[in-house]
């Protein structure tokens, strides 16, 4: 039986498992570490440690310390177990709506304005949404108290704004680790109750308008639409509409609802109408998250790769439809993945499902799928892997690997800069060439070492992608005017009066910048990716760097195959001008 410890205690070296022996026993205790603002001590094999939840929480974290495959002793899973840590104000919260003696909406609102600032713990995420699905139950009942019906449309307007508000909060980059302290199955658990907590809410505020209406809000991490339809003027519903932000409808991300479907769940003259797309929720909701978090995919075959869209036309309930539902979902990626399927979040089993959907081969393409389903739910596509990415100490291996090199090379680059500089005797166009090469690839390495990984914030992340690629182009232009000087000089018998080098400027810094001037007013979703701070790779948008690239390289093979032709000319010249000076001086003998 696994040994509790609930204290920290201090490692006794020489102790080795019993029957062991010095050259083949496995190591004793997993190492201390610090993670999630908890100090783990040194901890026995097979033991699980206990230790106080941080300030502010109440309860105890766990963790568990094991053996690999290879003998060595191991934290086990890669995050500490905090589902049991629970802030004091989330605890204070839930008290309030018990006593039921401050407005729920007051609640609400509260809980939205600290989800956005404070740090999460696993306990924290878990309780957060059961506030959510309590409040609801009790808001569902108050508000047939409320005489008039604007006042109870007002109310449940701004409860559900205040929910949607604190699910986007919970689904931020910020909160990724709240959510890693929980395991697989608690992770899925508390994500379907967000979902049905959202639902719930939005078909409150559906069920209370008595006309047609149709409220859309816009979140960070979440984009809300609820709509009452009048019967006699349907059509085919989509989502996201055309009056949404161009941020949510430029991954061309759709659902489509036919005529049919609404009719056939009417309620009397109104349809009532529930969406919802999600960000950064696919994260959470992986096939196999572990894997994907600790970067082994070795036996992971399949990836959500696609954002997470939702349907409703009836709170909790899986409606079979006559007619199916379109669906369109742009790929996550596109490198190292095939066979899309399209799929849906069973309520029952916290699963991805694919029953009762089908893939429209004809329309999809390598960047988006087009499927159908019979029923509404969540959807999203899953597709298989087929890279076999590396593990972790492997991954860290080659990113110390690029960082030493690139500190390397910023320090070189500088040292040439410096030369190219102080020594006013080496001034010449070509030397000036060199420099400019030197100073653009020095840029562009200080900004990858820098921000190539800032993929939390959207912005910040597309303006480093635009920077890099401008700064690279720059440097490119000049390997370019690299091999175009060195022509010039083989072509010019005498050096020529006036200086190209303006014009070598002008074109080196003003032709990149119209390149990525005009990327980034076509597509400016092209910045940036989810792993790196670069160009996506769909839509082919990678070529407004690589276009340039395989330009100027061929003109560089041109202006070299040019060159070595002069010089061979030149050679050939030279020996039959050497000949013939030697039968002049023969013939003069």
């Amino acid at each position: 039986m696994a040994d509790i410890m609930m204290q920290p205690y201090t490692y006794e070296p020489n102790i080795l498992p019993s029957g062991g022996k010095n050259s083949d026993s496995i190591p004793y205790h997993c190492s201390p570490t610090t993670v999630r603002s908890i100090y783990w001590n040194w901890t026995k094999v097979n033991s699980t440690a206990i230790q106080p939840c941080p300030g502010g929480t109440t309860g105890f974290a766990k963790w568990h310390c094991q053996t690999s495959n290879l003998r060595q002793a191991h934290w086990y899973p890669s995050n500490p177990d905090l589902s049991e840590c629970r802030s004091v104000w989330l605890t204070s919260l839930e008290q309030r709506i018990i006593a039921g003696r401050d407005p729920l909406v007051s609640i609400t609102n509260d809980l939205a304005q600290v989800t956005s600032s404070k740090t999460l713990y696993g306990g924290d995420m878990m309780i957060t949404t059961k506030i959510i699905q309590k409040m609801t139950e009790k808001m569902s009942k108050d508000i047939q108290t409320v005489p008039d019906t604007r006042q109870r449309e007002a109310i449940v307007t701004e409860m559900l704004m205040d929910v949607a508000k604190t699910g986007s909060n919970l689904l931020d980059s910020s909160q990724h680790p709240s959510w890693r302290d929980l395991s697989y199955k608690e992770q899925m658990s508390v994500a379907t109750s967000l979902l049905i907590g959202l639902e719930e809410n939005a078909f409150l505020l559906a069920d209370t308008v008595r006309s047609k209406k149709t409220v859309n809000r816009e979140f960070k991490n979440i984009l809300l639409s609820v709509r009452v339809l009048d019967t006699k003027s349907l059509s085919t519903e989509k989502f996201p509409s055309s009056d949404m932000k161009s941020e949510w409808r430029a991954s061309n991300d759709s659902i489509e609802l036919p005529k049919g479907a609404l009719l056939e769940n009417s309620d009397g003259n109104l349809v009532r109408l529930v969406f919802v797309a999600f960000d950064r929720l696919e994260e959470i909701l992986q096939w196999q998250p572990d894997a994907v978090e600790s970067g082994i995919f070795n036996n992971v075959t399949k990836i959500l790769n696609s954002k997470v869209i939702s349907a409703s036309l009836g709170k909790g309930r899986h409606i079979q439809l006559k007619e199916p539902v379109k669906l369109t979902l742009k790929h996550l990626t596109v490198e190292n993945v095939s066979n899309p399927t399209c799929v849906f979040w069973d309520y029952t089993t916290n699963s991805w499902s694919e029953e009762g959907c089908h893939i429209e081969t004809s329309s999809s393409n390598l960047t988006h799928t087009v499927c159908y389903c019979d029923h509404l739910t969540n959807f999203a596509i899953l597709m298989d892997v087929h890279a076999i990415y590396l593990p972790i100490p492997h991954e860290i291996a080659l990113r110390i690997i690029t960082y030493v090199g690139c500190i390397i090379s910023i320090t070189c680059l500088i040292l040439a800069i410096t030369t190219f500089r102080v020594f006013h005797g080496l001034q010449s166009d070509r030397t000036t060439i060199h420099c400019n090469l030197c100073i653009c690839l020095l840029v562009s390495e200080i900004i990858f070492l820098l921000g190539i990984g800032q993929t939390e914030n959207h912005i910040l992340c597309g303006v480093i992608a635009g920077f890099l690629q401008y700064f690279f182009l720059c440097a490119f232009i000049w390997m370019f005017f690299e091999g175009f000087q060195l022509y010039v000089m083989l072509i010019e018998v005498f050096e020529a009066e006036k200086s190209r080098i303006r014009w070598y400027y002008c074109f080196a810094y003003g032709l990149p910048f119209i390149i990525v001037f005009i990327s980034a007013i076509i597509y400016p979703e092209g910045y940036g990716t989810n792993r790196y701070c670069w160009l996506q790779a769909e839509n082919y948008f990678i070529y407004s760097f690589v276009g340039p690239v395989i330009v100027v390289i061929v003109l560089n093979i041109i202006f070299l195959a040019m060159a070595i032709m002069m010089m061979c000319r030149h050679a050939s010249n030279s020996v039959a001008m050497k000949n013939k000076e030697h039968s002049r001086l023969a013939s003069t003998r």
